[in-house]
């Protein structure tokens, strides 16, 4: 609060973050493929502008899912984002759903 009793208003500059993802495909028939995803985030600072004001954040997560193949351009995927590890973040379970069609 400033002197007026007003609150004071302070500019989050959050930091830039990595991004590394790993994926396996396994086709189990023709149609039906087995997935596994390992993905992870870490904040790395400011590379340009302010400095970062924001605490620094990591995270690593696991997705096994199945996707079905239903054409050869369209195919829909259905698995579970699990979050293993992390450093100033929540861990979440989420349901993840997606459908793709390749022109």
């Amino acid at each position: 609060m400033d002197g007026l009793g007003n609150p004071i208003e302070r500019r989050n500059h959050p930091r830039d973050f990595i991004t590394v993802n790993l994926a396996a495909e396994y086709p189990i028939t023709k149609k039906w493929i087995a997935l596994l995803e390992l993905t992870s985030t870490w904040d790395a600072g400011r590379l340009v502008g302010h400095k970062a004001n924001m605490s620094p954040t990591a995270l690593l997560s696991l997705l096994p899912g199945i996707e079905y193949m239903a054409t050869d351009k369209f195919s829909l995927a259905l698995g579970v984002n699990i979050d293993l590890a992390g450093k100033d973040t929540t861990a979440n379970i989420t349901p993840l759903f997606s459908m793709v069609y390749a022109f």
